[in-house]
């Protein structure tokens, strides 16, 4: 291989080293493409006792999509023996998913099998959804080991 071969394959295997780490450290938004208006149901599933229900209710769908869209999350580990807390499935008005990720507690948010991590914003929707789910279940008591903050 000549020294120029080598020099050009050097760069490039820089520049992907180098745009792997700006894709890694870059912050990430969830559904920023998605306004509340155009979702018609979430449908939440506690992972903890296996509760299930639909958010309907065109305020709640706001609040809880606005509340997640002003999170800035971080990439975080890609394994992780932690169960989902709640797993959010937003379903468009055509009957079509929109999204969906889990929120594991008020740090971390797994979308697939990708980790992302924030200062303990996910905590205020993870207490909306409690309460939700305590109208939902009335005999249904909030989880006393989720840390909200």
């Amino acid at each position: 291989m000549t020294k120029k071969t080598k020099i050009v394959v050097g760069c490039v295997v820089l520049l992907f080293i180098v745009c792997g780490l700006m894709w890694w450290f870059m912050p990430v938004n969830f559904l920023r493409e998605v306004e509340p208006e155009g979702i018609a149901t979430i449908i939440v599933f506690n992972g903890n006792n296996g509760d299930e229900f639909e958010i309907t209710n065109s305020d709640d769908i706001s609040y809880i999509m606005n509340t997640i869209k002003q999170i800035t999350l971080k990439k975080d580990s890609f394994t992780s023996g932690v169960d989902y807390y709640y797993i959010l499935t937003f379903i468009n008005e055509d009957g079509e998913e929109a999204d969906s990720f889990g929120i594991q507690n008020p740090y971390i948010m797994r979308k697939g099998d990708a980790f992302y991590r924030c200062n303990g914003e996910l905590g205020k929707v993870a207490e909306y959804l409690e309460n939700l789910e305590a109208i939902q279940f009335p005999g249904w008591d909030m989880d006393p080991d989720f840390p909200y903050s």
